[in-house]
């Protein structure tokens, strides 16, 4: 980090929570070119949910309760920590 941007950041910590809100979503708009890099990653994001929605609805996948994932994931983690020790 530049001593400028860490300058900045301690003036930005000294502001209140309110304000440093609103600057966070500044910068953020600012990272992204609203008339370009924004539109083409809407449109690619409403293709991927457009083929996912179809193959769910087309019974092509099917979907799993997002806890029993994460459960089995968790177990599968556990179980290789053991298996290394």
């Amino acid at each position: 980090m530049s001593t400028q941007t860490a300058a900045i950041l301690e003036q930005v910590h000294q502001l209140p929570q309110s304000e440093r809100e609103e600057l966070y979503w500044q910068l953020g708009d600012s990272l992204f070119d609203k008339a370009g890099q924004q539109e083409a990653g809407d449109d690619e994001l409403k293709a991927t949910l457009d083929r996912r929605w179809n193959e769910i609805t087309s019974g092509a996948v099917q979907c799993q309760d997002a806890f029993k994932v994460l459960n089995k994931i968790e177990a599968r983690l556990h179980a290789t920590i053991a298996a290394a020790s």
